[in-house]
């Protein structure tokens, strides 16, 4: 039975996708180090990612100029139709009790779309492809008019092959997410300087600031898989877990064997 999905990227790219098989536990799990990027990097080439826009053809350029939001959505997605509708996976969460003894707590979890708090990219949905390729959406102009300064700024795109290379940067900071996407000052000549270094001694507006947050949202869209659980014997105590970063929410039954 044919399970390959199409659907929309937040990027508003069409992509169609296929199930998980047995082939791909190798790849996408590793015991000593998981590294969901390069795990799924892996996977999309191994036949999950079936088409990209018109393409069928897919190579590691393809997947490395995904952006990782839609990397993201390409994860959920293929964890979704490679089980059955409203699979459940069992988190296990170690937590104290009030007087400071520890103690395991099981809490069952409901895969189903709606774990995905998704926004997608300006002028795109779910229903529709707006893009016939990647590279149409990639070339699309990023330049903003700052509200506050009045600077013209120009953002890259945040893709697979950036994100590498932010990990293995031991100094990443909150600023980080705009420092990731190459922000240049564009001037009146057409010349363009580097933001990357001086961010924060060029860009001192917080109005500013807060309005290139919102057009990374608006320009890449955003995928949020991620859950809290409390601890049931004190309500006070949470702890967030980022679905896409655990490999037993792909693979369930690992959850048993560690």
């Amino acid at each position: 039975m044919d399970k390959n999905k199409k659907i929309v990227l937040l990027s508003g790219v069409g992509a169609e996708i296929a199930p998980l098989k047995t082939t791909h536990i190798g790849r996408i799990f590793r015991i000593d180090n998981f590294n969901p990027v390069l795990a799924f990097k892996e996977a999309l080439l191994d036949g999950l990612l079936v088409s990209l826009g018109t393409k069928t053809k897919i190579t590691e350029q393809d997947v490395d100029s995904l952006t990782v939001m839609d990397l993201r959505m390409l994860m959920f997605h293929i964890r979704l139709i490679s089980y059955p509708p409203n699979h459940v996976f069992n988190i296990v969460a170690n937590w104290k009790d009030k007087d400071g003894n520890e103690f395991s707590d099981t809490t069952p979890i409901v895969v189903n779309e709606s774990l995905m708090k998704a926004q997608y990219s300006a002028g795109a949905n779910k229903d529709k492809p707006i893009y016939a390729t990647y590279q149409d959406f990639l070339q699309k102009e990023r330049d903003y008019i700052l509200p506050d300064s009045g600077f013209k700024v120009r953002l890259s795109l945040l893709l697979v092959k950036d994100l590498k290379r932010e990990m293995d940067n031991e100094n990443a900071s909150f600023l980080s997410i705009i420092k990731q996407r190459n922000p240049v000052l564009v001037r009146e000549d057409g010349e363009v300087e580097s933001l990357v270094y001086d961010f924060e001694d060029r860009i001192s507006s917080i109005m500013d600031l807060e309005f290139l947050f919102d057009k990374i949202f608006e320009q890449e869209g955003f995928a949020k898989v991620s859950i809290e659980i409390t601890n049931p014997k004190n309500p006070k105590q949470t702890q967030s877990a980022d679905l896409l970063s655990m490999p037993n929410f792909f693979f369930p039954s690992l959850s048993k064997l560690l």
